[in-house]
């Protein structure tokens, strides 16, 4: 977990660097690896390795031979990875397949009906919806998590705010954490695999660190600034970068 948090923190001073001030899409490719930065950047070519890819919105639309980094303010994926995943911006969607892990951390993160996780995801935000199928685990701290889609694994979540919609199923064990006990269907899991817990262990103590560390971009003054000339034209606050206080 260290390692993954470490990743996402890079991630996240990379999209908000002065790498950020190159001209959109500004594309290199080394040791067969790609590069991609800039204020809006596109990736819609094949990656023949791993790719990096950072900019205020970041996208990418052409299949990763490897494993994929994207960091940035508004960040999608809309493209195959075969290998692992690493996201970190305020609002990330994924809609395609992941051959191996997902880490990701932001305000909002989604995983939409397209895409697929083949190994295991971790995942800190605000707000998590799931309406991807997953072969691993689901390791979690969220606000509100909905879950719409098939889990194989162990899933282990911090939450305030539960809900599950019609192709919700678990098939391993759920440990939720939270501060009052919540209504599970029996249809999504059955009740002798749940377990309720009032206190975080180690895992999701550490990815709550995570999401308040690097996943938030709201914790840079870069960031801050420039969100508040496109919202208000003043350097004020605006309502959504009042940062909740989680209960963990």
């Amino acid at each position: 977990m260290i390692g993954t948090a470490k990743r996402l923190v890079i991630a996240g001073v990379l999209a908000l660097s002065p790498a950020a001030a190159f001209a959109d899409d500004d594309v290199m490719v080394f040791g067969d690896d790609t590069y991609v930065s800039g204020q809006t950047t596109n990736l819609d070519t094949d990656s023949p390795r791993s790719a990096f890819v950072s900019g205020f919105s970041a996208s990418i639309n052409g299949p990763v031979a490897k494993d994929a980094h994207i960091a940035g303010g508004h960040v999608s994926v809309d493209a195959p990875v075969a290998g692992d995943l690493y996201a970190a911006g305020f609002w990330v969607a994924i809609d395609g397949s992941i051959g191996g892990d997902l880490s990701a951390s932001g305000y909002s993160v989604s995983l939409e009906k397209n895409a697929s996780i083949g190994g295991n995801s971790r995942v800190s935000a605000r707000s998590i919806e799931v309406d991807a199928p997953m072969s691993g685990s689901f390791l979690a701290v969220a606000q509100k998590i909905a879950i719409n889609a098939p889990i194989t694994g162990d899933v282990m979540i911090g939450i305030t705010e539960l809900t599950f919609g019609p192709d919700a199923r678990i098939d391993g064990t759920l440990t939720y954490v939270g501060p009052k006990s919540i209504e599970i269907p029996e249809n999504v899991i059955s009740p002798d695999r749940v377990i309720h817990r009032q206190f975080a262990g180690t895992a999701l103590s550490t990815l709550a660190q995570m999401s308040a560390a690097g996943g938030d971009p709201r914790n840079s003054g870069e960031w801050r600034g420039s969100h508040h000339r496109r919202r208000r034209g003043d350097k004020g606050s605006c309502q959504c970068c009042q940062k909740p206080t989680p209960w963990w």
